[in-house]
């Protein structure tokens, strides 16, 4: 019913930018994207705690909205604020053509469907910065033809070009326009391509 495909290119040799794909049960399953403040090994061990805990998680699941507080409990317990993490998290039931999602101060995904494209916002706040969420509210789309969703990280849009100028959200959304057509892994490809040819001999300034 749908494919996934990953890019994942650390700035430094291990990175803090953290996605899964999991199963909750026979038809329905969990794609989530998390990239943490800061870099290198503190930011990829902290990362490796919250993919734990997220996994345990999964274990008794019953809505986004428990999760996304059991979760930033969690992570709050660890950090005392001083560190936090944009997280962006999607159940998708592929059958039903649903897609209910949490969005907690990450940049917003795209989402091609039905000849436009869809900003998924809707959410929290950063995971971790406070002992309680403010608030959260959950988003919800409902797709019956082929859909593209695209989730990343400001690693993307930090990206620059010799003439110093940035990729920017109307770029990637351009791109989407293009490509939606192409399976994940093509489509993955395509947009390699286009980010190299795009920053020249500028490095990746993060982890993408």
């Amino acid at each position: 019913n749908f494919e996934v495909s990953s890019i994942y290119k650390p700035h430094f040799n291990v990175g803090g930018d953290y996605y899964d794909c999991l199963t909750i049960d026979k038809g329905r399953y969990l794609i989530c994207l998390a990239d943490i403040s800061g870099k290198g090994v503190s930011a990829a061990l902290l990362m490796s705690n919250l993919q734990a805990n997220l996994r345990q998680l999964t274990k008794q699941y019953s809505t986004l909205e428990h999760l996304v507080t059991q979760l930033n409990e969690a992570v709050f317990s660890i950090t005392k604020g001083d560190r936090f993490l944009t997280f962006f998290i999607a159940e998708i039931d592929p059958a039903r053509g649903e897609i209910h999602y949490i969005n907690c101060g990450h940049i917003s995904p795209l989402l091609y469907s039905h000849k436009e494209i869809k900003l998924l916002s809707t959410g929290s706040t950063v995971v971790g910065a406070f002992e309680k969420l403010p608030f959260i509210e959950h988003g919800y789309e409902h797709v019956n033809e082929p859909s593209l969703l695209l989730i990343f990280t400001d690693g993307l849009t930090d990206l620059v070009n010799p003439a110093h100028e940035y990729f920017e959200i109307e770029q990637i959304e351009a791109f989407v326009q293009e490509y939606h057509h192409e399976g994940a892994t093509e489509f993955n490809r395509q947009l390699m391509e286009q980010l190299e040819k795009f920053k020249g001999n500028q490095t990746f300034p993060d982890d993408i």
